[in-house]
């Protein structure tokens, strides 16, 4: 896949969730349909227990998130790759 055929099917996937919000209530879909969706968007999910970071690769790029070092929740994407510039 070319870099501009990743960046037409990313738009495509985030155009498709907005109207989705538009039309369904999120915190109604239940959760094995909220499973089905994320198995469908996401191929591999790596995580650092050492390091307290983990990293989404999928169908709309990479994204590495961390703890926040005082409140240990997780912060905004550190990094957000695309999958033409990611090994793997």
């Amino acid at each position: 896949m070319t870099p501009e055929e990743i960046e037409a099917k990313k738009r495509q996937v985030f155009e498709m969730v907005g109207q989705t919000r538009e039309l369904v209530n999120v915190r109604d879909v239940p959760f094995a349909l909220k499973q089905k969706i994320v198995r469908l968007l996401v191929d591999e999910i790596i995580l650092n227990l050492d390091e307290e970071w983990f990293e989404i690769r999928g169908m709309v790029g990479a994204f590495i998130y961390g703890l926040n070092d005082t409140t240990k929740r997780m912060s905004v994407p550190l990094h957000q790759r695309s999958l033409s510039n990611h090994p793997g």
